[in-house]
């Protein structure tokens, strides 16, 4: 019997949010409730032309019920719903509301016993069964009492009915609370390992690029030494012994070794600096977008409208420019010819919004929730599915997030929030320019 009671404790403290009854057991609520209905019993039981009509004659327990119910309302308030007496109290504070309006439409006659019922049932409704969901306990403490009452004082027939409905409606309301609780906590559940799944695809796809920059970076380390030793050997010929095309030959084969050992250098340096991105590094937002933009992008024509003031965002200027280089190259390469690149202020002024814009053919609905993860790609046969998911990253190094909208053959738009702040120093710009 101990063993059934405790589960069936359980249950009744799994079919409520402590959160959500607490914040409906304020002190207002709670004294609003009982004076309400101490008010409505004393009238109708002491008000002299009121008794004689209602012919009430429990007016001191259906007070003393509602008194208790406020009581333990105030309590269950205190304890935040949490705990034995928590619990306890907001179990109990609804037996007595539902208790002393039973007996105060069981105890007057006519229209009277008619209105607290229903008065009942709308309380019934409002509160117990919107928050609680099915529990052995609750529906006890809501339906026996009444009940018990209703087989004892065999009260009038439309009242009777009255106050059964209310006790299968109560029931019935509960079960449908349980349900809804359960769909929502599923919904949870579901969201949250789709978060986690999220997450550990990013860290196995961080990994993953951390290896290939090391392989890549192993790699030109390697080219290096042996463009070195190639050039060196160029340089230690024995130039008096070779004829003029040979001399032109070699200087030329020199010329390229420098060349190539330069860039070499160049992509190391930067290997090493992306590696390692630096937070404290501030951009100017329209000069990046300018500086990029200065380059060729054969098939597009680019419309550039800079609609906002100087405004800066902490993070690698490289990342920025990637991004909008893929986002460029992804719009030709899925059939775009015209693009718009619009720079708009929040109205807080502490974001900037990049918009890009394009007449390319759209991505269909299916896949814009996965567009941005790896290996996902839209209208290019030979993508990698790289490319977005690496604008996402970079954009998220710069504490921003991009979004797309589009509708399947009118076009896409990817909108770039960068939070900053606005650069004071720095010249009003207003640049509008046609790139092709």
């Amino acid at each position: 019997m101990k063993q059934w009671l405790a589960a069936r404790w359980q249950a009744f403290l799994a079919s409520f949010d402590p959160d959500e009854t607490t914040a409906a057991s304020t002190p207002i609520s709670s004294l609003g409730a009982a004076l309400a209905l101490v008010l409505v019993f004393v009238a109708v039981g002491e008000v002299p032309f009121l008794r004689a009509m209602s012919r009430a004659d429990a007016t001191a327990p259906c007070v003393a019920l509602a008194i208790i119910g406020g009581f333990f309302t105030h309590l269950a308030y205190r304890r935040r719903c949490r705990g034995t007496v928590g619990a306890l109290s907001t179990l109990l504070d609804n037996g007595c509301y539902a208790a002393s309006l039973s007996l105060a439409a069981l105890r007057t006659s006519g229209g009277f016993a008619i209105g607290f019922a229903i008065i009942h049932v709308l309380m019934v409704m409002a509160f117990p069964t919107s928050f609680y969901g099915f529990s052995l306990l609750m529906a006890v403490v809501l339906n026996v009492p009444t009940l018990m009452m209703v087989a004892w004082l065999r009260p009038e027939v439309p009242v009777t009915l009255v106050l059964l409905a209310s006790s299968v409606i109560s029931v019935m309301m509960m079960v449908h609370t349980q349900k809804r609780r359960e769909l929502v906590a599923g919904a949870k559940r579901l969201q949250q390992a789709l978060g986690a799944t999220d997450q550990m695809l990013d860290v196995a796809m961080q990994r993953a690029l951390t290896t290939t920059l090391l392989n890549l970076g192993n790699f030109l380390h390697e080219l290096r030494n042996v463009q070195t030793a190639v050039r060196m050997n160029l340089e230690f010929l024995d130039r008096d012994q070779l004829s003029g095309e040979q001399l032109s030959a070699v200087g030329d084969a020199l010329q390229a070794a420098r060349s190539e050992q330069t860039l070499l250098e160049e992509t190391l340096e930067e290997l090493r600096r992306q590696a390692q991105p630096r937070e404290g590094t501030v951009l100017s937002v329209g000069d990046v977008l300018e500086r990029t933009l200065r380059g060729r992008f054969a098939g597009l024509h680019i419309d550039y409208r800079h609609e906002a003031p100087p405004f800066q965002v902490r993070g690698e200027p490289a990342h920025l420019a990637t991004v909008l280089r893929n986002l460029l190259r992804n719009a030709r390469q899925a059939g775009a010819t015209n693009v718009e690149v619009r720079v708009k202020l929040e109205p807080t002024a502490r974001a900037v919004i990049i918009s890009v814009s394009d007449d390319g053919p759209g991505i269909a609905p299916e896949r814009l929730d996965r567009l941005f993860q790896p290996f996902v790609t839209e209208g290019k046969p030979a993508g990698t599915g790289l490319g977005l998911y690496l604008c996402r990253r970079y954009v998220e190094l710069m504490h921003g997030d991009i979004h797309v909208q589009s509708k399947h053959g009118e076009g896409a738009t990817f909108s770039i929030r960068l939070p900053g702040s606005l650069n004071a120093q720095a010249p009003v710009r207003n640049a509008n320019a046609q790139h092709a």
